[in-house]
């Protein structure tokens, strides 16, 4: 199946994905492979929209081991731009997610 939506990783996020174990990182790129074909579509329990400040900003959410991506849309792309982190830290994460989101749709827009 043909991909609907450019994924794009920032460097935070593959960073954080250098962090995992094999298993961990695999089913991680399984659910952005999802996210590449569903976009929108793609919701609970893998994906959620979560509580920002001032951006739209959505969970890749990997239940098995609590592990987490945050993302935005921008037309058909996906900015997987942000950040990555455990349930645990779950909310500073999503701060700097939103804080990274911000600051790339600026850059975006010049």
């Amino acid at each position: 199946m043909k991909a609907k939506y450019k994924i794009i990783l920032t460097d935070n996020a593959e960073k954080f994905l250098n962090t995992l174990v094999s298993e961990q990182k695999n089913l991680m790129y399984d659910l952005i492979g999802m996210l590449s074909l569903l976009g929108y579509e793609l919701d609970y329990p893998y994906s959620k929209k979560v509580h920002t400040k001032k951006n739209k900003i959505y969970e890749l959410r990997c239940t098995k081991f609590g592990n987490r991506l945050y993302y935005f849309f921008k037309g058909d792309q996906i900015y997987i731009a942000t950040n990555g982190g455990k349930k645990s830290t779950q909310k500073k994460d999503i701060e700097l997610a939103d804080k990274i989101a911000s600051k790339l749709l600026k850059d975006l827009k010049k």
